[in-house]
């Protein structure tokens, strides 16, 4: 929201450390008190709550997290063979997302600021180095990614230079979550035509829920039983994909300026028979 700097120092320090201080300069504190290497590129959510940076201090590159408070320092990608860098956090402080060479290969990533949830997201199956995915960034809720790769994307790219990829998470949000607004949450499925689904919300992810051997990434908490039980609120809840694998449902927040504040998730899974399960989007209430 632009009141919030943060920024890589060495000041006075053996090792580059992470530091935040308000726009006007006042109040500089420092984040990391790390013993060796290098942090750097730093990226702070709208909020001015989390701040994501590299560092090579246990001798390769990680992505790491940390409160603006100087507590909570996570290793989110949390890598022992190849260098994970230059992070990127969406604007409501849930996603990160960074450039990896783990495996020999050379792609992108993404986790929740926790370190769960890891998983690749670019769509070019293993890349070599030399066909470099890059200059990625992330949108506010981090279910929409671009980067510029190299990859011949189904004979797209036959000079291998570099082109501008967007990459789309199955389920998105559209609209402003405010009391008295309704945002549009749409499913998407190419591989699911016809595909039964049932879309819930929670205040939380976690533990999930298991079913089927899988583990659907929300609480059975009293949210989760409401968005089941109230369609004018939870519009369209179960239903099944068109033909295209594309489904839509909505939540019609209810007029309270109380809620203001109120962040749950929303996630669905399809039946197609078998179970799947798609990452839970967080909604915050504004």
């Amino acid at each position: 929201d632009g009141k919030l700097v943060a920024f890589s120092a060495n000041r006075g320090n053996v090792a580059d450390q992470i530091w935040v201080a308000n726009r006007d300069g006042t109040n500089i504190r420092q984040l990391t008190t790390f013993a060796s290497g290098t942090a750097f590129y730093p990226k702070l959510d709208y909020f001015g709550k989390i701040c994501t940076f590299e560092s090579n201090q246990s001798g390769q590159y990680e992505v790491y997290t940390v409160y603006t408070d100087g507590t909570g320092l996570t290793d989110v990608s949390q890598n022992p063979g190849g260098a994970d860098r230059v992070p990127w956090i969406s604007a409501d402080g849930d996603r990160v997302a960074w450039k990896s060479t783990r495996g020999g290969t050379n792609d992108v990533y993404m986790a929740y600021p926790d370190g769960t949830g890891l998983r690749k997201v670019s769509p070019f199956g293993n890349m070599s180095p030399s066909l470099t995915n890059d200059s990625h960034c992330i949108n506010g809720d981090g279910t929409v990614l671009a980067l510029a790769s190299k990859y011949d994307y189904k004979g797209g790219n036959p000079e291998g230079d570099y082109e501008i990829y967007v990459w789309k998470d199955a389920f998105t949000a559209a609209g402003v979550a405010r009391p008295g607004a309704t945002i549009t949450l749409t499913m998407e499925d190419a591989t699911r035509p016809g595909a039964v689904y049932a879309v819930r919300c929670a205040f939380s992810r976690s533990p999930g829920i298991p079913i089927g051997g899988k583990i659907v990434p929300i609480t059975p908490d009293v949210l989760f039983w409401l968005s089941g039980a109230l369609p004018a609120v939870f519009q369209k809840f179960e239903g099944t994909l068109n033909a295209q694998g594309l489904g839509v449902a909505a939540v019609a927040i209810p007029n309270i300026p109380a809620l203001t504040g109120i962040a749950f998730y929303s996630t669905f899974v399809s039946a197609d028979p078998a179970l799947e399960v798609y990452n839970p989007l967080k909604v915050l209430i504004w």
